[in-house]
């Protein structure tokens, strides 16, 4: 077992050839925020063979200069859209993904050829990058991920059919470690199990290094639905049959909700990267300047010869004027090569989106239950959902695409952190307009939290107009109709509160930069210790089961997540400073026994090294064979955060 995580330097990495274009130099599509309007119906992209292109547009609005909020970023999306479509798999499928990279290299043109960066040089955990701790990879590399899933993840170069044979290569299962250049493909084959269970997955970059530079504008929703020929139903206890009839009939219409936050935050005295942490212009807090600085020739971001002091975007005569070469982000960052101007905003510009919309309309009837399929697909912002009305309910069907054990979980808030997932019932029993908002509901603002990675987000995220059905209205469920149901699960989600774990305590209060290894079915303790602000663990490969909790502010309630719950991302200290989880490693049919990752979920932490690299073995490794990798940048090892 190697004990470092090295990318780009295996064999597989090194066959890559060039099969595409590179991106335009500019300018770039644009893509206009809608305000008010009705929420983006997203399209279906029901093929099995789903490919995508990853390219640069400028984002703008969705106010002016004059009327906030405003921002104008360039960024990295998916089809020249921020949310480019939901796919929609069944149980058994195989998901066939092509991604076309159609971004420019970076190169650091300032520096003289003898020292131009070379975007193939991998971020090595086991060393000190050149860099310094503070090191980000090239943004413009790309690999992708399917959050959520279970299965394989595709480190052991299993060999797979190209749909085109021009492509630069196929591989079998979820590989984050697989560079896709600028200007060439890359195809993935990730088998759904039939035993997977459906739910809202989310496909989202995750090239470790640069991942914060695409997160937020580049992801989209995956929707894996139940095989009614041979998949596990999850609806087949009696209690469940008219919840059943509210999926598969379609008697809940489903509205799917991408929501995204751009970069908008400016840092504060005593943050960021610029001399003295001083006022260093509009930068993601804290991280986009960061992330950049390793980086001076990347086209569609981020240095400029003028600083841009806080809240001042016309200093110099226009600053942000579409010239190109004075888009400032701090003293001392040097020139940039940016092709546009990388990111500017008016007041009150901390926003999040819809589906690419702000504020949008949501169109529902009287007494009729939706199905609400939502993301929090933001690199590290929280949400507290509520309506501001009594007159609607709300009751949680599914968390990180499980099912709860009884649904639907009623419940007058929402919690979600980066990466969480939630599937629930909304029903309002008056006519009227209420805003769904986030930032208002009991959970608040972490008492601990003294950095921007943990804020809330506060704001109407859209309105519900409610109005009486009409005679064209189509037949609906009500939250009385549907009732309480419990549902079943596969062996490998059944309740291990009562196992005996056969690894116990792995305790990662310390670090996760390591090396690990879990057998093959084995049932594994992890306790999470976080006494931190807010930075929440993802579980690459299968969910793990929250088994204890302490809780610092009173017991959980039904807006957060319960003992008992199983989920992929946990979010802490929000709920709790200190959390024992448990899983069960494999079947090894289904998860191979190649590496994956844990780690933290805001994004900028695991880009520097905030991670753990793991494995599912046959047979566990002794203990002394385990390696430490370094860990990076202003991140500290998660274990604790």
């Amino acid at each position: 077992m190697r004990g470092t995580i090295c990318f780009g330097s295996l064999a597989f990495c090194l066959a890559f050839v060039a099969a595409t274009t590179l991106g335009q130099t500019g300018p770039f599509p644009i893509l206009n925020i809608p305000v008010g309007e009705p929420l983006p119906i997203l399209n279906d992209i029901s093929e099995k063979d789903v490919y995508l292109e990853l390219v640069p547009n400028t984002i703008t609005g969705p106010g002016n200069n004059e009327t906030g909020p405003y921002v104008t970023l360039t960024a990295r999306v998916f089809n020249n859209s921020l949310t480019a479509g939901v796919i929609r798999l069944l149980q058994g499928d195989t998901f066939r993904l092509r991604i076309c990279n159609k971004l420019n290299p970076t190169f650091n043109t300032l520096a003289g050829p003898e020292e131009n960066f070379d975007y193939m040089e991998p971020l090595n955990f086991g060393q000190q990058p050149v860099g310094g701790l503070d090191y980000y990879k090239d943004p413009n590399l790309f690999t992708s991920h399917l959050h959520g899933y279970f299965g394989n993840p595709g480190t052991n170069v299993a060999p797979c059919k190209k749909t085109n044979e021009s492509d630069a290569f196929c591989v079998g299962g979820d590989n984050i470690f697989i560079d896709i250049n600028p200007g060439q493909c890359g195809e993935y084959r990730l088998p759904i199990a039939p035993i997977s269970s459906p739910g809202v997955y989310w496909l989202h970059p995750h090239q470790q290094g640069s991942a914060v530079n695409q997160l937020n504008t580049a992801s989209l929703p995956v929707i894996i639905d139940q095989e009614p020929k041979g998949g596990f139903d999850f609806l087949s206890a009696p209690s469940c049959q008219k919840a059943r009839r509210a999926f598969t009939e379609g008697l809940a219409p489903e509205i799917v909700i991408n929501i995204q936050a751009l970069f908008t935050a400016v840092n504060y005295d005593g943050w960021g990267p610029g001399p003295g942490n001083d006022h260093t212009g509009p930068t993601d807090d804290g991280t986009i300047s960061t992330a950049v600085q390793t980086f001076p020739g990347d086209p569609y971001c981020c240095k400029g010869p003028t600083e841009v002091p806080q809240g001042d975007f016309d200093a110099g005569g226009g600053i942000w004027n579409d010239t190109g070469d004075v888009n400032g982000t701090g003293p001392g960052i040097g020139v940039s090569n940016s092709i546009l101007p990388f990111y500017s905003s008016g007041a009150d510009a901390e926003l999040a989106l819809l589906n690419g919309a702000y504020q949008p309309t949501i169109a529902m009837d009287v007494g009729k239950a939706y199905l609400f399929r939502m993301v929090d697909a933001m690199t590290m912002k929280i949400l507290d959902l509520t309506i501001n009305s009594s007159a609607c309910q709300m009751g949680i069907v599914n968390r990180d695409s499980i099912p709860l054990k009884e649904i639907p979980r009623m419940t007058d808030h929402i919690f979600m952190g980066p990466a969480n997932r939630v599937e629930a019932f909304i029903q309002c029993n008056e006519p009227g307009e209420f805003a769904f908002q986030t930032g208002y509901g009991p959970q608040q603002l972490d008492p601990q939290c003294t950095t921007t990675h943990c804020e809330l987000v506060t704001q109407t995220l859209a309105t519900l107009i409610v109005t009486e059905p009409t005679a064209d209205s189509k037949p609906g469920i009500s939250l009385e109709d549907i009732g309480y149901c419990q549902a079943t699960y596969p062996l490998y989600l059944n309740d291990l509160r009562d196992e005996s774990p056969s690894l116990p305590d792995k305790d990662l209060r310390q670090t996760l930069n390591m090396v690990a290894t879990n057998p093959a079915m084995a049932v594994t303790d992890f306790n999470l210790s976080n006494p931190s602000p807010v930075h929440p663990f993802h579980h690459h490969v299968q969910p793990y089961q929250l088994v204890s909790m302490v809780n610092p502010y009173g017991t959980p309630d039904n807006g957060t997540w319960q003992v008992g719950d199983w989920l992929d991302t946990l979010l802490l200290p929000n709920i709790a400073n200190q959390a024992v989880i448990r899983w069960h490693s494999g079947p090894a049919d289904i998860t191979g026994q190649g590496y994956f990752l844990m780690h933290c979920h805001i994004i900028p932490h695991s880009d520097q090294g905030c991670a753990l690299k793991s494995q599912i073995v046959a047979q566990p490794t002794p203990l002394g064979a385990i390696a430490p990798i370094t860990a990076g940048g202003g991140a500290e090892s998660l274990g604790r955060l």
